[in-house]
């Protein structure tokens, strides 16, 4: 499937920044170029553009635009279910993801997300997905964690 265009979902304003969460939609094989029209804009794909099915879409995403930037927040039941690809795709892209969540802030949610990431654990089951396919540690790398963490961040706010 290639990306053709995208619906603007949900935009909200922070300082200079622009944060938008991206649908992607056929249509007419047109595309909106609002990454293109605003290149001193930082925007930020929500939850890896939705398309953590397939990352390279993702990818493709963020090699056509530098001022693009992706977060993995709430979709660490799929990656984590592809874990040699989703290893391959955050080492590639390490200084255009963030480290993201819209799951609360409970102690256990820090637990399993940072497992997920910082371990090669196989056969994760955890109750806070409801799914019923195992997850597998990434074992990323510490610097690309350090990136992942806190350095894309800082780099976006400077």
């Amino acid at each position: 499937m290639k990306i053709h265009m995208y619906h603007i979902r949900s935009i909200f304003f922070t300082q200079a920044l622009l944060f938008v969460m991206f649908l992607p939609a056929c249509q007419n094989g047109s595309e909106t170029g609002t990454e293109e029209k605003h290149p001193n804009t930082i925007f930020i794909v929500c939850h890896l553009a939705n398309c953590s099915y397939d990352l390279k879409l993702v990818g493709e995403l963020l090699d056509r635009y530098p001022n693009l930037y992706a977060d993995i927040g709430a979709r660490f039941a799929e990656i984590c279910a592809i874990p040699r690809a989703a290893r391959r795709f955050l080492v590639k892209y390490q200084d255009r993801i963030l480290y993201g969540t819209d799951m609360g802030r409970a102690e256990e949610m820090y637990r399993i997300t940072l497992r997920l990431l910082e371990t090669d654990d196989e056969h994760i089951y955890a109750d806070r997905f409801s799914y019923h396919w195992p997850l597998h540690g990434l074992d990323i790398p510490g610097e690309v964690l350090e990136k992942i963490y806190r350095a894309n961040a800082l780099t976006i706010m400077d």
